[in-house]
């Protein structure tokens, strides 16, 4: 299993709106399993991302009339991926 934790400061989304789009630090948790068989002939593995469901933005700006819209990021994703080498 291959986890990963990304770490984001909290701050301004967008610096040029610093005082009126903020958000706190958030992690983002992933995981992937994997196996390979036939000596790396074939491949299968699960994996999740924003395991937690983390709600964050990624961009922000302002939208008229005065208003400030912004771009969430991924909510929890997740499947399975299959791989051949031939």
């Amino acid at each position: 299993m291959v986890p990963s934790f990304n770490t984001l400061p909290g701050g301004a989304v967008n610096p040029a709106l610093e005082d009126a789009l903020t958000q706190d630090a958030y992690t983002l948790v992933n995981a992937r399993l994997g196996y390979e068989g036939n000596g790396g002939k074939w491949r299968i593995a699960a994996f999740v991302r924003n395991a937690f469901n983390e709600e964050y933005f990624v961009a922000g700006d302002a939208t008229p009339p005065p208003g400030y819209g912004g771009m969430p990021g991924v909510p929890r994703t997740y499947g399975i991926e299959f791989g051949l080498e031939f």
